[in-house]
């Protein structure tokens, strides 16, 4: 079998249309011109997944919003969201989906197998949306080498900077056709180079115009294997099935790499080599995008039964869709500018395909640059920010104290005391914001009536005991309140006394009068 023909059959797909290079999307979200953003969007009928954002974040308007989506002809895009419409149901529980259980599941699997074809070309380029608050406090920690300074200093061979050259690779940030030469310096003594230089060959990474090299793709994996790297036998192993067919010689290669080093890879192409279900789904249950894909669409043949954990399964591999990895590229590059607003609104799209890690980079840009988003972006900011939190509150309780905190400020939503307590009491109960939160609208009777008894039992609690300054605050504060109502409850004892005392004098006068 003939490689070109292998990865035509394999890697097909054509490349995705650059929605991102678009006049909608800049006058959005370059320029936040919704009055030019609406125009754009009755003047131009082509498919755009920003139309469909403008309608549903900007417009508020779901009818538009499904209603454009649904009209629109199949692409991967749009069967993206349609399975991103149908995610919070299938979160609930409930069946009343977009589309039913069972086609969200096909849907969901034309998707990833996309997305899977394109991870093997292009897995240098696939990773987890970074979250800012950890790369913020890795930064302040431990200081980021960029990436001219780590270029400068690859040659020192030193373990730190090699290390990080290794994540500027993997994550696309120094392109592969950047990295060649310096891979072939390091090589010698850093085996990982070897596998790079290899896949670069093996698939043509950097689109040379005479097309993939087997022969240099093998020396190099050669190298690499002499020096134990499991990743060369696998390429070693990729060639002998694919290129020459020799799959004993290919299993025996896949097998000396899971003897040095239990890999996702090679464990995947040994289990579809030999056919070995249980191996692929061992394997799917680790995350590998290939296994997953290959796991659950032999269920969907087998016509097994379609469970909520297979159909999340499924869906937790659209994340990876290159659009939401280009996307998330331009959302980190506008972030390391100081470029908040525009930082902001494209992790607010990518939120729009159910992407956790977005809506937590939403939040934290709120948290700390709220005045600058809502100066430039105005209420958006609180409405999205409000959105987010409600959304990460459904799989993670500590979000259930920002949500408390909205309620109690009136931001994003309307002002309500009773739903903030409401929210503080699901939080988990071991912080001392969220509990001095609680109290403090207790003693202003905020949310439920004032009870001093019920407040002096809350302020004895362990938290508020480890730390004694505050503990000694809120005591002072409740003993001011204590005394303000005792001497309250002692003045009207006193007013009412001397009012009964008037009045027995009064009717004293009055009877003796009476008498005479």
């Amino acid at each position: 079998m003939n490689l070109n023909n292998f990865l035509t059959g394999m890697f097909a797909n054509g490349n995705l249309e650059n929605y991102a290079d678009t006049e909608l999307f800049r006058a959005i979200v370059d320029e936040y011109d919704m009055n030019k953003a609406y125009q754009l969007t009755v003047e131009n009928d082509s498919f755009s997944p920003f139309k469909f954002w403008f309608y549903r974040r900007f417009m508020n308007s779901q009818l538009d919003a499904h209603s454009y989506l649904f009209t629109q002809k199949p692409s991967e895009i749009q069967q993206l969201l349609l399975c991103r419409l149908s995610v919070s149901s299938i979160d609930n529980n409930s069946d009343e989906h977009v589309l039913s259980r069972r086609n969200l599941y096909k849907t969901a699997m034309n998707v990833a197998k996309g997305i899977m074809h394109k991870f093997k070309m292009n897995k240098y380029k696939f990773d987890e949306i970074a979250l800012l608050e950890t790369k913020d406090r890795l930064a302040m920690t431990k200081g980021e080498y960029s990436i001219k300074d780590v270029l400068r200093l690859l040659e020192t061979c030193d373990s730190e900077i090699i290390g990080e050259f290794f994540k500027y690779v993997d994550s696309g940030e120094i392109s592969l056709k950047e990295a060649k030469e310096h891979l072939e310096k390091i090589a010698p003594f850093e085996p990982k180079a070897y596998v790079i230089l290899g896949d670069i060959e093996y698939y043509n990474l950097i689109d040379t115009e005479e097309g993939n090299d087997v022969d240099k793709a093998m020396d190099y994996y050669w190298a690499g294997s002499d020096k134990k790297n499991a990743e060369c036998f696998t390429g070693l192993g990729k060639i002998m099935q694919f290129v020459y067919e020799d799959n004993e010689a290919a299993q025996l290669y896949y097998e000396k790499s899971l003897n040095l080093k239990e890999t996702s890879e090679s464990a995947f192409l040994l289990a579809n080599l030999t056919g070995n279900d249980t191996l692929i789904a061992q394997t799917a249950l680790k995350g590998y995008i290939p296994a997953m894909v290959t796991w659950y669409e032999k269920l969907l043949k087998k016509n097994a039964e379609i469970t909520t954990n297979n159909t999340k399964s499924i869906l937790s591999v659209l994340k990876y869709h290159p659009h939401i990895m280009e996307m998330c590229k331009m959302a980190s590059e506008a972030y390391s500018k100081c470029n908040y607003a525009k930082a902001f609104l494209i992790y607010l799209y990518i939120s729009e395909y159910d992407v956790e890690n977005a809506h937590m980079n939403v939040v934290y840009l709120v948290k700390k640059h709220e005045k600058e988003l809502v100066d430039q972006l105005g209420d958006l900011v609180k409405v999205a920010y409000f959105d987010s939190v409600k959304h990460l509150s459904q799989k993670n309780k500590k979000f259930y104290k920002e949500l408390g905190n909205c309620y109690s400020r009136g931001f994003g939503i309307e002002q309500s005391y009773e739903h903030a307590l409401g929210c503080y009491a699901m939080a988990p109960s071991n912080d001392l914001e969220l509990l001095y939160s609680i109290v403090t609208l207790l003693f202003d009777g905020k949310g439920c009536p004032r009870n001093l008894f019920e407040i002096r039992k809350f302020i004895n609690k362990p938290v508020f005991l480890a730390h004694k300054l505050v503990y000694y605050a809120l005591r002072i504060k409740l003993f001011t309140y204590c005394m303000k109502e005792d001497l309250f409850n002692i003045g009207l004892k006193v007013v009412f006394g001397l009012l009964t005392v008037l009045l027995m004098r009064m009717g004293s006068v009055i009877f003796a009068e009476m008498s005479l």
